[in-house]
């Protein structure tokens, strides 16, 4: 039990770390403040869900940035409108 609430203390730390670089790209990427805001908590949802698949020692901030591009390519693909195309038949 002690182990699991060090490895929830240490991604809290790190989260913390990554946090400013993470919400950077995604603002980037996106372009409102807001909407970036709203993915940088899904972000958070997601790094917490794959937390067990960081190998530890490695580069946390490039880790959590490489989710958040995905995130971004979710975002986008949510925002765009989806073009009905009839057939010739119709």
């Amino acid at each position: 039990m002690e182990e699991a609430a060090s490895e929830r203390a240490q991604l809290a730390a790190d989260w913390e770390r990554a946090r400013t670089a993470v919400f950077a790209q995604l603002l980037a990427g996106i372009g409102s403040f807001h909407d970036a805001e709203d993915v940088l908590q899904e972000t958070f949802l997601t790094v917490t869900a794959k937390a067990a698949s960081f190998a530890e020692g490695t580069n946390f901030i490039g880790w959590a940035c490489t989710i958040a591009r995905f995130k971004v390519l979710e975002a986008s693909d949510a925002r765009r409108p989806i073009r009905l195309v009839r057939s010739r038949g119709d």
